[in-house]
């Protein structure tokens, strides 16, 4: 999609600030809090725009702005920057990854909760070589405001807690690539139609591959979330070569 470099920025502000406050942002924001140097007015005729092209909705008639799913692919795709994890955070994980599970058999379901205990994130996990997942934090999804809606809350739950739904949730990362969003509508799953998932696959030896996923609502740092699980099957597939292979 061809955006003008002003465009692109506008649109990040407002995917960034609605992750962050889960309020709609409103172009008297943006101006204020930005180094872009243009008048709320300017900033409301762009969002305009951007609307026209089913990147942002605005959710009432006197609300600002917040992303469509077709605005979070383009800024998962094009617009976000890396997060920089911190020395706490990597050693947090390092020490989650230390593995009590001493059995190829039990790893889905240690790792699944070694990830959720750190992010706080609903965490599938496949079990290498097998189609059974193991399913960590579900509770997790309920401190989203989007989930605050009692009926929202018991279909999301309902879902995460069905296992060949997971599977399903899985076998969306495909043969190809390593790590994958799916915003949305894209998943073709009704009940994540408001969620999105992000994947990564593990690997050691030519025997021993799996692959972790999260489950949150759209309104979900991609960033810090992709960073955090790329980082974290890359040192398992690591740990797990040094656990099962090489002994």
């Amino acid at each position: 999609m061809d955006l003008s470099d002003r465009k692109k920025q506008i649109l990040q502000m407002i995917v960034e600030g609605y992750i962050r406050t889960a309020e709609p942002v409103g172009s008297r924001s943006i101006s204020k809090n930005s180094e872009l140097n243009l008048s709320a007015a300017t900033i409301r005729n762009e969002m305009g725009d951007l609307e026209e092209m089913g990147l942002i909705e605005q959710p009432h008639a006197s609300a600002g702005r917040k992303p469509s799913n077709l605005g979070y692919r383009v800024y998962v795709d094009s617009l976000m920057s890396s997060y920089k994890m911190t020395a706490s955070e990597m050693r947090e994980l390092q020490r989650a990854m230390e593995l009590k599970a001493k059995r190829l058999e039990d790893i889905a379901r240690s790792i699944s909760h070694a990830f959720s205990s750190v992010t706080h994130m609903p965490t599938v996990a496949s079990l290498p070589g097998s189609d059974e997942v193991y399913m960590q934090g579900t509770p997790n999804i309920l401190r989203f405001p989007e989930y605050s809606d009692v009926g929202k809350a018991r279909e999301i739950l309902e879902f995460l807690l069905d296992m060949s739904s997971m599977r399903n949730v899985l076998d969306l990362l495909g043969g190809e690539g390593n790590t994958k969003v799916v915003i949305g509508d894209e998943a073709l799953i009704p009940q994540l139609k408001d969620a999105s998932v992000i994947l990564s696959r593990y690997s050691a030896g030519a025997n021993i591959a799996g692959v972790i996923g999260v489950i949150a609502p759209t309104r979900v740092d991609y960033s810090e979330i992709v960073s955090k699980l790329e980082y974290f099957t890359e040192r398992l597939s690591k740990v797990l070569e040094k656990e099962f292979i090489d002994n």
